[in-house]
């Protein structure tokens, strides 16, 4: 399994059950074993394993989610028992309200995190500063809500914060200051 920032693993020692908590975002390869399924857990949902590797994210913004490389898992929606579907390779399963909205995947950028890459495209700058936040250990403070609602594309491979601020302010017109570990965008004068 591969971890990704700003997430947390829990489990009972021995790891007899094969039952994991998750709080964030992790990428996993389960070996199948029938006698002792592998589930994980999380705030808005419950994976079993049906032998698969899957990436499955639910940080407390966004969208929970489940996204199947290959294999098969079964998603269950924690508040809603009911709302469950087998996903097999190059589907997803998002939470929303509840409900679970099963859809097929856009599986190039699955996971891509693992090789210390960021992919963003056309994201508004308020669904970008989550990840941002979390990549670097920072708080992103925006001094106008304009800002926000820019979109942004980008591919950045093991860059530093600095470098990706460049970009966005050469791309977006937007200035940046960085003050220890609060980042402040503010609009330029080409806004």
């Amino acid at each position: 399994m591969w971890i990704n920032a700003g997430s947390s693993l829990s489990y009972q020692v021995p790891f007899f059950d094969r039952n994991i908590q998750l709080k964030g975002e992790a990428f996993f390869e389960v070996t199948r074993n029938e006698k002792s399924p592998f589930t994980i857990t999380s705030a808005d949902l419950k994976v079993r394993v049906l032998g698969t590797s899957f990436n499955v994210r639910n940080y407390s913004e966004g969208l929970p989610q489940v996204n199947v490389s290959k294999g098969k898992v079964q998603v269950e929606v924690n508040q809603n028992p009911d709302q469950k579907a087998i996903l097999i390779k190059s589907e997803m399963a998002i939470v929303k309200k509840n409900h679970l909205v099963k859809t097929q995947g856009k599986f190039k950028d699955i996971a891509i995190w693992r090789e210390g890459k960021l992919v963003f495209e056309n994201k508004p700058i308020n669904d970008i500063i989550p990840e941002l936040q979390r990549w670097y250990k920072v708080k992103i403070e925006l001094t106008d809500s304009k800002i926000g609602q820019q979109r942004f594309s980008g591919s950045f491979h093991k860059e530093t914060l600095e470098s990706i601020l460049k970009v966005m302010h050469h791309a977006l017109c937007i200035d940046y200051t960085i003050q220890e570990e609060t980042v402040i965008l503010s609009k330029n004068s080409c806004f």
